[in-house]
């Protein structure tokens, strides 16, 4: 009996819980409802237990069991009444048969679309096929990007590549679509009509972090019959293999096209043949991933791709730099070959007109050699033009004639022009040194054959220097220290981000299957995702408490808690509640301020709004509250700001700043990332309020580090930190400077450093009679090392521009036999100066022995010993150094017909106010009339004496300013003719004439325009 009874009791709770499920479309007048019948689009026949689906689009709530989800009865029919069905709302309705769980499905989901109830209730009806399912496994791989697609679509389609014209309202599309997701269906699942034949079009848009912008990847799975699956079944299908077959055609054509491009250099005249040899190895390395790809190693095939496209890619830029920096440097190049022509033309000859001559013929031979051997020169003579009066004249010409004109104009027409003052007594420098550098020339053709060996020496030097040494700048991997403090050890990856509008994003985001490729292919621990807003100058949305109260959010903070603790003190600072656990999926941490705007405490809860999504988007109970102060110090093992940032506006102008701690909000990383999908599904106007921002992880194994960098910066691009051992470094993709043969170029130097000394030390006894009728003649023993030491110079720089030509040239020859040698090519300009410099200095360090050795053989001992104090040095000068006669100079002033009679006034008062010295004074200040010359210029006259007296003794000098103006000239030209009254004169009592002269002209200028009344 009692059995009985309960089984009524148990009939009576079914039957009245499956009237809110399944009824009649009998209702009352005073109720709405959303009702119809669900059938078989073939057979018409009504399908018990299908599910229906009604979104309510106003409020964007997720659908629950007798709340948005219903099941059909046995007559197909169904019926949605109640509180769920509000008037003035939106309902979009699906329908299909199967188990999410299990991803089994018998019916294919169809859409009715948006139904709106005001008045009446709706009959919404619909058809089903059936159908069977494709699971799909794997991930879509595009060797161009490391990064996974920003969108992912399957369609459904015939084996023509269309979808099915069925009787029905069918979905035909998977993915990241709007309906899977209002399906709540798992983004691999497809749900094929059955029984026919279908093939899966998979469509992909990634982001190209190398060129920018998004480009899309296709293909079709479309086995011999396709895919005849019957109704009910299930079937897992791995895409894997798609994607990477298209990755290793696209690699191998890359390798293709930059062997083009390779091969385009080397014709160019480039020195390609370490490029060469990496593409050989990328080649081979290509040959790897196919064998993981036929094993079914994705993964692994996938980062040696991705790492074979980037050595690629490096090629490409080296490549692209060596061209851009051999084009820009062509152009310097005529001048330094300029100064060689000339100097070589001074070695050879004694003639003046003879070395003009072979000057020019020497630059022309130059010329035409490195148009053959640089290949910068082919490139800037025929692509960098300059616009002079309308006609595009090749820069690379212009550069070439302007460079010979300007070097013989200052070697051959200046001395015509200026000479430099010749004082009594003191031989003049440039006299002084061309005698001297031609007497070493002359030493060094009087010695033919031992001069042609030494010159031929230097020129191998620079010759191995130039061609056989490696400096030059490579694209790879770069390593740098960051000036931070040592946290804790840990390996931080992120992307840099891109500029937009002139700001600077703090990253590019990552994806959660960049989580997964990490760990699945490195041996690591302790993975630690940092989920984080990009920065925006608007409120990304806003928590509101029970009360009523809101705060704006400007940041949002997603972490993995117990392992960001190793990296970050995160936990420290909460000072009530507890810190987040990692199965907390609806728990958030707020700041002290932020809970005292909101008023709430600790377990209580808050609604989460997004900016541009209509309502509530999630509802948060609040686990534990920071301080504002201890969060807003915290940093990244990389030194960076830990919290996320917001853009504010600053003189007119964005930029980017860490957001206030009162306006953040820090919860789980992937429940930030499911958060954020939503609002992008419910509206497209969502700002990105939860991306991946940085990667922190530990290696199982330190001793793994260097494999783990190369394959995060190789294959994916990643910016990479290292705190390890109290430092941290950077590790990147970039330009970088490669020096290689440095301790190699040693032997070549030290032997050509020993041989020159050689020849100087047996010149230096060769020329004893030589050097002794110099001394005689009076040749100091500064001038006798000189001569040594000119020597070396003059090797250095005729054998250091031969052996830079011959080194660049050596170049192309290796290019043409085919000699591979792990150099890379000098293409910068100043490595002609470095070489020319480089074969000077051996040459001159070798001759700085054997001119000590002269100094010494040739000198007194005692004048050798002997060292003057500056008092007598002098003492010394003014006895030896004397003037017998007038000197005429040039005073740095010009007059301005209308500024004469200012001028000469001045200088008369200025003048007479120095008659009342005692030690130094002026006397007989005269102006003399002005007077005109027949070729009609004005002349004007100052005379005056200016006496010293030193020592008890009385000098003097007699002085006269002239001014002079031509007929056509604007301005009076003033001079100082100075001599002295008695011939003998120390030359330093007339150079303190000069000087005061000089003194009252420098004051004219500065006060004339007070002095004549303009101020």
């Amino acid at each position: 009996m009692k059995a009985r009874v309960s089984t009524l009791i148990l009939l009576f709770i079914l039957v009245y819980a499956m009237q809110g499920l399944s009824v009649h479309p009998v209702h009352s007048e005073s109720s709405l409802s959303i009702y119809g019948r669900i059938v078989d689009a073939n057979s018409g026949s009504p399908i018990p237990g299908a599910t229906v689906i009604v979104w309510d689009i106003t409020e964007s709530k997720r659908p629950k069991l007798g709340a948005g989800i219903y099941f059909t009865d046995e007559n197909g029919e169904y019926n949605v009444s109640g509180p769920y069905i509000i008037p003035g709302h939106t309902y979009r309705i699906y329908a299909y048969r199967g188990n999410i769980s299990t991803n089994t499905f018998d019916y294919v989901p169809a859409k009715y679309g948006d139904v709106l109830i005001l008045e009446h209730s709706k009959n919404v009806s619909m058809k089903l096929i059936p159908g069977a399912t494709i699971l799909l496994k794997g991930k879509v791989y595009a060797v161009e990007t490391p990064i996974q697609p920003i969108r992912f679509t399957v369609e459904v389609n015939s084996l023509e590549g269309k979808p099915y014209k069925l009787n029905t309202n069918y979905i035909s599309e998977y993915g990241d679509t709007i309906d899977t997701w209002f399906l709540m269906l798992n983004r691999y699942v497809c749900i094929v009509p059955a029984n026919l034949p279908v093939s899966l079009t998979v469509k992909s848009w990634f982001v190209d972090w190398r060129k920018g912008g998004v480009f899309p990847v296709e293909f079709t799975i479309k086995p011999l019959k396709g895919f005849v699956l019957s109704q009910g079944e299930r079937i897992t299908y791995d895409i894997s293999e798609y994607g990477l077959k298209r990755s290793l055609n696209v690699v191998n054509a890359y390798i293709m096209e930059v062997s083009d491009k390779v091969s385009k250099a080397q014709r160019d005249g480039f020195y390609v043949a370490e490029e060469r040899v990496k593409l050989i190895r990328a080649q081979q390395d290509v040959f790897r991933a196919e064998e993981y790809l036929s094993n079914n190693q994705y993964e692994n095939s996938f980062s040696l791709l991705l790492e074979v496209y980037s050595k690629v890619y490096g090629v490409s830029r080296t490549l692209d730099w060596m061209r851009f920096v051999s084009s820009s440097n062509a152009v310097y190049l005529p001048a330094f070959f300029a100064i060689h022509s000339v100097i070589l033309a001074f070695f050879i000859f004694e003639d003046k007109k003879k070395k003009l001559i072979s000057s020019l013929i020497l630059y022309i031979i130059f010329l035409i050699s490195l148009f053959w051997i640089y290949p910068g020169t082919r490139i800037a003579a025929t692509h960098s033009f300059i616009n002079i009066l309308s006609f595009q004249v090749p820069l690379f010409w212009l550069t070439a004639i302007a460079s010979i004109s300007v070097t013989l104009l200052v070697i051959f027409g200046l001395p015509r022009v200026w000479k430099e003052p010749e004082v009594e007594g003191r031989v003049p420098l440039t006299s002084a040194a061309s005698i001297i550098f031609s007497m070493a020339k002359r030493q060094i053709r009087r010695r033919k054959i031992r001069g042609f060996f030494t010159i031929f020496s230097v020129i191998i030097l620079v010759l191995a220097f130039t061609s056989l040494t490696s400096f030059g700048t490579v694209y790879g991997l770069v390593s740098e220290g960051v000036n931070v403090p040592y946290r804790t050890d840990g390996v931080l990856v992120k992307r840099p981000g891109a500029v937009l509008d002139g700001i600077k994003n703090p990253f590019t985001a990552l994806s959660p299957d960049d989580v997964n490729m990490l760990t699945s292919i490195l041996n690591i621990k302790f993975v630690a995702p940092k989920v984080e807003n990009i920065p925006d100058s608007k409120p990304l949305g806003k928590l509101e408490s029970s009360l009523g109260r809101s705060i704006f959010l400007f940041g949002v903070l997603g972490i993995a808690a117990s392992n960001e603790t190793l990296y970050v003190d995160l936990n420290r600072t909460v000072i009530e509640g507890s810190y987040l656990k990692d199965q907390d999926q609806n728990v958030i941490l707020i700041s002290a301020e932020a809970a005292s705007r909101l008023g709430v405490k600790v377990g209580e809860k808050v609604n989460f709004y997004v900016r541009g999504v209509p309502g509530i988007v999630s509802t948060f109970t609040v686990g534990g509250i920071f301080d504002d102060g201890a969060f807003s110090k915290l940093t990244d093992i990389n030194g960076e700001v830990y919290g996320p940032k917001r853009m504010v506006e600053a003189q007119k102008a964005l930029k980017i700043v860490p957001c206030n701690t009162s306006d953040i909000i820090i919860m789980n990383w992937q429940t930030a990332l499911s958060l954020q999908k939503k609002a992008m599904v419910l509206s497209t106007s969502a700002p990105t309020f939860a991306a991946i921002s940085r990667i922190t992880f530990q290696p199982k194994r330190w001793g793994d580090l260097n494999s783990i960098v190369n394959t995060l910066t190789l294959a994916f691009d990643y910016h990479v930190y290292v705190s390890r051992n109290n430092k941290v470094t950077l590790y990147r993709q970039g330009f970088r400077y490669e020096a290689k043969g440095t301790m190699e170029i040693l032997f070549p130097l030290v032997m050509v450093s020993l041989n020159v000394g050689a020849v100087m030390l047996n010149a230096v006894y060769e020329r004893r009679r030589e050097m002794e009728v110099l001394s005689v003649v009076g040749l100091n023993p500064a001038h006798m090392a000189l001569l040594f030491v000119a020597e070396g110079i003059v090797i250095g720089m005729v054998g250091g521009g031969i052996g830079y030509l011959f080194g660049l040239g050596f170049y192309r020859v290796m290019s043409i036999l085919g000699v591979s040698l792990m150099v890379r090519e000098k293409l910068e300009w100043w490595w002609s100066a470095v070489g020319f410099a480089l074969a000077i200095a051996a040459s001159v360090l070798s001759t700085i022995r054997p001119a000590m050795i002269a100094v010494k053989m040739y000198t007194p001992s005692m004048i050798r010993k002997l060292k003057l104090t500056e008092v007598e040095r002098k003492e010394r000068e003014k006895e030896v150094f004397r003037v017998y006669q007038a000197r005429k100079l040039s005073m740095p002033v010009k007059v301005l017909e209308n500024e004469a009679p200012f001028f000469f006034g001045y200088v008369i008062s200025r003048l007479k106010e120095l008659e009342a010295g005692t030690y130094e004074r002026t006397d007989n200040v005269v102006e003399e009339p002005e007077m005109e010359t027949p070729k009609g210029e004005i002349i004007k006259n100052i005379r005056f004496i200016h006496i010293f007296v030193e020592a008890g003794k009385r000098y003097s000098t007699r002085n006269r300013v002239i001014c002079t103006k031509g007929p056509e000239d604007k301005a009076f030209r003033v001079e100082l003719e100075s001599e002295p009254t008695e011939p003998g004169i120390p030359e330093k009592l007339v150079e303190r004439t000069v000087k005061m002269m000089r003194d009252i002209s420098i004051d004219w200028l500065k006060n004339k325009k007070r002095i004549m009344g303009l101020v």
